[in-house]
């Protein structure tokens, strides 16, 4: 029987790094969050009018590093049982985004 253990981390600044040293001290993989929390989008018109990336690019890592090292987390923030409309929309839309980005790396 074969077991893998992963490394969770909340922020990573440099994921190639981050592998590296996880690997070295015995880890198979790292589960980092999807979306930095600077990059949350918000339910204000300025955050959904935002253009700037969602998250890191895709390019930091190989297509093979992405599925072999990296376990993606979803962000905890969506409240998508709210009783507001607009924040359950905003919540919905937020956590379709992540999972594209998701299905994409």
């Amino acid at each position: 029987m074969s077991v893998s253990v992963g490394l969770s981390l909340k922020t990573v600044c440099d994921l190639p790094g981050v592998i590296s040293d996880a690997t070295s001290q015995g880890f198979n993989f790292v589960c980092v969050p999807l979306v930095h929390p600077r990059y949350r989008r918000g339910c204000s018109k300025l955050d959904q009018e935002r253009l700037d990336p969602l998250t890191r690019s895709d390019e930091v890592l190989s297509c093979n590093s992405w599925s072999t090292y990296v376990v993606g987390v979803l962000s905890d923030w969506p409240n998508l049982d709210s009783k507001n409309e607009f924040a359950r929309l905003r919540a919905q839309k937020s956590l379709e985004e992540e999972l594209r980005w998701a299905t994409h790396i």
